[in-house]
C-alpha cells in the first residue's frame, strides 16, 4: 500500500484519543479514495488486505472513502464496505463518477436513492445524503462534478471536440456511456453546489471545525494528468469544478478538503484550509491521516 500522509498527530491515549489532560480532544481521521474494488485484479497482490490492515492499525475515530468505491460493478459495493464492518469508527463516504456508472438505467435515481440505502445497510453514511457531526467536528460531502471550469485554458479545441458530448478526436470520457443523469453536467453541478452549501450552513451553526469531502477536484492547481496530448488535455474539463473551491474558501470553518479522482497525490493550502488529494492509483491504495 502507498505511503500514509500525516499532519500533527500527537501521542495518543487509550481508545485512540489525545491523552493530554485538559487539552482539546482531537479526532483522528483516516481517508482513502478510489478503491475501485471491482478491479482488484489490477492491484498489487494483497493491496486491499494491506489497506484494511492500515486502517485498523491507525485506530481512527472517523474513516472516510472519497469516491470511486467501485467502477462498473455495483454488486461489489457491499463486499468493499464489509472489509470494514468491524472497524469501531464513524464510517463516511462520497461516491465518485464511477459509482454512478450503470450498464443501463437511471444514474440520478441510483445516486439519490439506492446508494445512500446500500451504504446505510453496511454501516457507512453517504455524506451526499446527510452530513455528520462527531465531537465538535462537522463532516460534509458530495460526489462533486464538473462544469468545464477546470478545462485546460491553453488548449485550442480540435475540430469536432465537444465538452458536452465528452468527445475529442478519437477519445471519449466514459461517463458519456455509463452515466445517465437526465440533466446536463452544469445543471448537476449547480444542484450539488447548492446542496453542499446547505450542508455547510447547517453544520457551521453547530461546530467550529468542518471537514469537506468531494470525489472531484475543487482547485485547478491540483489538476494532474498523465499524457500531454490534445485528447488528455481535453479530459481535464472532467476533473472537477473550481466553483467548489471558491465556495469552500467562503467558509472559514472548513479546515480540510479531501478529494480523489486524479490518481496523483497533492496538497494545497489556502489560508486556514488544507486541500488534500489522496492519490490512490488502480494498483496501489493510499491512506491519509490527519487530526482535527
Amino acid at each position: 500500500m502507498g505511503p500514509a500522509g500525516r499532519a500533527g498527530i500527537p501521542d495518543r491515549g487509550p481508545g485512540g484519543r489525545a491523552a493530554a489532560d485538559g487539552a482539546e480532544r482531537a479526532l483522528k481521521i483516516a481517508v482513502t479514495a478510489d478503491p475501485h474494488f471491482d478491479l482488484r485484479a489490477r492491484c498489487e497482490p494483497g493491496e486491499f488486505l494491506a489497506l484494511r490492515a492500515a486502517v485498523f492499525a491507525a485506530r481512527p475515530d472517523v474513516f472516510i472513502v472519497a469516491g470511486d468505491l467501485v467502477g462498473l460493478g455495483k454488486i461489489h459495493l457491499p463486499a468493499f464496505f464489509d472489509l470494514f464492518a468491524d472497524l469501531p469508527a464513524l464510517k463516511l463516504a462520497v461516491p465518485g463518477n464511477h459509482d454512478l456508472w450503470l450498464p443501463a438505467g437511471d444514474s440520478y435515481r441510483y445516486y439519490r436513492e439506492d446508494l445512500p440505502e446500500i451504504s446505510r445497510r453496511h454501516g457507512f453514511r453517504l455524506l451526499d445524503a446527510e452530513p455528520a457531526i462527531l465531537d465538535g467536528v462537522g463532516f460534509v460531502g458530495s460526489v462533486g462534478w464538473y462544469d468545464y471550469t477546470l478545462a485546460d485554458e491553453t488548449l485550442e479545441l480540435p475540430a469536432g471536440a465537444s465538452y458536452e458530448a465528452k468527445r475529442c478526436g478519437g477519445g471519449r470520457w466514459n461517463d458519456a456511456a455509463f452515466v445517465r443523469l437526465g440533466k446536463s453536467d452544469r445543471e448537476f453541478t449547480d444542484e450539488l453546489l447548492a446542496r453542499l452549501e446547505e450542508q455547510l450552513t447547517q453544520v457551521e451553526a453547530r461546530v467550529e471545525r468542518v471537514i469537506a469531502v468531494t470525489h472531484h477536484l475543487a482547485f485547478p492547481e491540483m489538476r494532474a494528468w498523465r499524457r500531454d496530448t490534445p485528447e488528455y488535455r481535453f479530459f481535464a474539463a472532467y476533473l472537477g469544478s473550481r466553483r467548489f473551491g471558491e465556495m469552500l474558501e467562503r467558509h472559514p470553518r472548513v479546515r480540510y478538503h479531501f478529494s480523489g479522482h486524479v490518481h496523483a497525490p497533492s496538497r494545497l493550502t489556502r489560508g486556514g484550509l488544507t486541500a488534500i488529494n489522496v492519490g490512490s492509483t488502480y494498483r496501489a491504495k493510499r491512506l491519509e491521516i490527519v487530526e482535527v
